[in-house]
């Protein structure tokens, strides 16, 4: 046992000597680790980008937030849309299917389907190519 006069080393040292002793973790998956954007969503980034330069949208961040939708659910949107009246829109990317709608996985659906419930303040956007050099957008509301 380890001692000390003052109790924040002490317990410190103490913490420390029981993680010594903790079997090591695994290292995390490859997943876990942000590789950044896809092809699609360069491709609507180059998009926004070209409606921040005409004024259309005042910024927008990937990934620019993570939501919190309940314990252990949260909703990290492709991208943080802030409009020039300085209100906030997130917009999720998604791929095109071959008949022309996009695809989404289902806990996805659920979290999208779920996060303008909790958060009423903000817009949110499900964004797909279209074929022609378009994007489409649905409005998922509460």
């Amino acid at each position: 046992m380890i001692r000390s006069t003052d109790p924040i080393r002490g317990l410190a040292a103490a913490i420390a000597a029981q993680d010594a002793k903790r079997p090591q973790k695994r290292a995390e998956s490859a997943q876990a680790v942000p590789k950044g954007m896809n092809k699609g969503e360069k491709r609507y980034a180059g998009r926004l980008e070209l409606l921040r330069a005409l004024g259309r949208i005042a910024a927008y961040y990937y990934e620019g937030a993570r939501l919190k939708l309940a314990p252990n659910c949260t909703l990290t949107p492709d991208f943080m849309v802030i409009m020039p009246d300085k209100t906030t829109e997130f917009h999720e990317v998604k791929a095109r299917k071959k008949n022309g709608g996009y695809w989404i996985e289902e806990d996805a659906n659920v979290k999208i389907k779920l996060a303008p419930v909790v958060f009423p303040c903000f817009r949110f956007f499900i964004v797909w190519p279209g074929g022609d050099q378009c994007w489409h957008m649905k409005e998922i509301k509460p």
